[in-house]
């Protein structure tokens, strides 16, 4: 029979193996998914920023 604390160590062996694996699989999903966001906002607002900063260039 286990004690109590060791009952209490393998639960948290065992949330810590979970949180692990799952940072593993999540924390790719948010940057591929942030990149591809980053990457269409970027292609829509550079023309708008470009033009802003010629405009910019031909009132100085």
């Amino acid at each position: 029979m286990s004690t109590r604390f060791e009952r209490r160590r393998e639960r948290a062996r065992r949330r810590r193996h979970f949180e692990e694996i799952t940072a593993w699989i999540v924390l790719p999903l948010i940057v591929v998914v942030t990149w591809l966001i980053g990457s269409e906002v970027y292609t829509v607002l550079q023309e708008p920023i470009a033009t802003l900063i010629q405009s910019i260039d031909r009132e100085s």
